[in-house]
């Protein structure tokens, strides 16, 4: 018997991604696609003895699958019976997690269709594991992978697919904060630098002959250092 999940609690994110990879795409034979669709769930030799019109019926059933998931986000739930909360807060990100998130924001932006195919990845990092009273729980070595197996592998897309409109939300803030921080860090390597430059000025002014010459001839060097850099 072909089996089509009732709602998308009963579609895990594994079977989201290909689901996903099915429904976006054009097909020339609608026959094709709800085969496609159909063997996500079962057995593809299985759907191929159907005949055309028991699969036109079955492809009534699959009308709920090509809709939105869920999308009302719950801070707090299991996955393979341990309890998670959801990083709410950019500045909540642990440096493993923010590594990950730019990572992935670059990755993104090359090619924005990775949304739905990495959703897996992208739920690793900004969730984390608490204890019964809600209180986060140190993150282990190898943590990101296997979480990210696990969500993949048993996370209902019904609970998953808030977490990645969430995280959509979230990286556009992140993408304003990684730039503001970088521009920052170029400032200040750059004072830096102006600050070391100083230093090798004074010292050869003080080894040199001091003379208003030199001094001259220092300023042009620091000042044609400093263009050359902008």
């Amino acid at each position: 018997m072909i089996e089509i999940p009732k709602s998308f609690k009963d579609v895990l994110v594994k079977d989201y991604i290909k689901l996903r990879g099915v429904t976006s795409k054009d097909y020339d034979n609608p026959i094709s696609k709800v085969i496609d669709v159909l063997s996500i769930f079962n057995d593809r030799e299985e759907v191929l003895r159907e005949k055309p019109y028991e699969l036109n019926a079955l492809a009534k059933e699959t009308v709920h699958l090509y809709q939105e998931p869920n999308t009302t986000l719950e801070k707090y739930f299991k996955i393979k019976g341990k309890d998670y909360g959801i990083v709410t807060n950019i500045e909540e990100l642990e440096a493993g997690q923010y590594i990950s998130v730019v990572s992935l924001l670059k990755d993104l932006q090359d090619n924005p269709n990775l949304h739905y195919e990495i959703i897996h990845k992208i739920l690793a990092c900004v969730i984390f594991p608490v204890d019964k009273k809600k209180k986060p729980i140190n993150i282990e070595p190898g943590y990101f992978q296997r979480l990210s197996n696990d969500i993949y592998e048993t996370m209902s897309i019904d609970e998953a697919y808030p977490i990645a409109v969430f995280f959509c939300n979230l990286s556009e803030s992140l993408t304003l904060v990684t730039q503001d921080y970088l521009s920052k860090k170029v400032t200040t390597m750059t004072d830096e630098a102006t600050r070391i430059q100083l230093e090798v000025a004074k010292g050869f002014l003080e080894d040199g002959d001091g003379s208003l010459h030199s001094i001259t001839s220092v300023i042009q060097i620091l000042q044609n250092g400093n263009t050359s850099t902008k």
